[in-house]
């Protein structure tokens, strides 16, 4: 019983702990000598709700600013909850900031807490640009691409590339 009261807490204490950065390089053959040291800041699985709050979503979107990307790709599970409860906790999403912009997908945890509230609540006034239609139209054929080669109906991901969350700079 004391071992799994122990295992418990160091699990709880990890997962408060604000996500770890880990730096991992790609190496693409023929890759044009322009995007040579393009980079992008991933985040996933935040799952903001009963235990992640504000507070822990502001030391992410800080620690991933100071990293200053090229492009910030979201990419899903950010909430276990309502935008009605949670939205004043994932406000801070919207200080994404990279040169080319913080795109936004949806997880299965955005579907499970009402997925077209959550679409509107991450591309609603984000400081969104004149080229977020054309930031859209791009991660639209994206998501068919990817619809294509999974063999999946268009409606199962209706949503998935759901556009900008913040324009860039």
């Amino acid at each position: 019983m004391a071992l799994a009261a122990l295992a418990t807490l160091v699990g709880l204490l990890n997962a408060r702990r604000t996500a770890r950065i880990v730096d991992v390089e790609v190496r693409l053959p023929n890759l044009p000598t322009s995007l040579h040291g393009f980079t992008i800041a991933q985040i996933s699985d935040v799952h903001v709700g009963p235990t992640i709050k504000r507070r822990y979503v502001e030391a992410i979107v800080d620690s991933v600013n100071s990293l200053e990307a090229d492009v910030i790709a979201v990419t899903g599970d950010l909430v276990d909850g309502s935008v009605k409860d949670l939205s004043k906790h994932t406000a801070p999403f919207a200080r994404l900031s990279a040169r080319h912009g913080a795109f936004f997908v949806t997880g299965n945890h955005e579907y499970y807490s009402g997925e077209p509230a959550w679409t509107a609540e991450f591309t609603a006034s984000r400081h969104a640009s004149a080229d977020e239609r054309a930031r859209r139209a791009v991660a639209r054929r994206l998501a068919s691409r990817a619809r294509r080669r999974r063999g999946l109906r268009r409606t199962s991901l209706r949503s998935e590339a759901s556009g900008a969350i913040r324009s860039a700079r």
